[in-house]
């Protein structure tokens, strides 16, 4: 299990925050991680899932 702090690092701009949730939307999609977040404004939680099956595009 890992923060949201930790995954979108301490020291950069907002851009990159805003792009690192992005991705971790984009990993909940796809299956491959789950997001809890207990209080309001509080920090997300970020788990490894087995994912049952990979997502093909195109």
């Amino acid at each position: 299990m890992i923060s949201f702090k930790e995954f979108a690092g301490s020291e950069k701009e907002k851009v990159e925050i805003i792009v690192s949730f992005l991705a971790l939307l984009e990993l909940m999609k796809q299956g491959s991680v789950v997001a809890e977040q207990y209080h309001q404004h509080g920090d997300i939680r970020i788990s490894h899932t087995e994912a049952t099956s990979i997502p093909r595009y195109g």
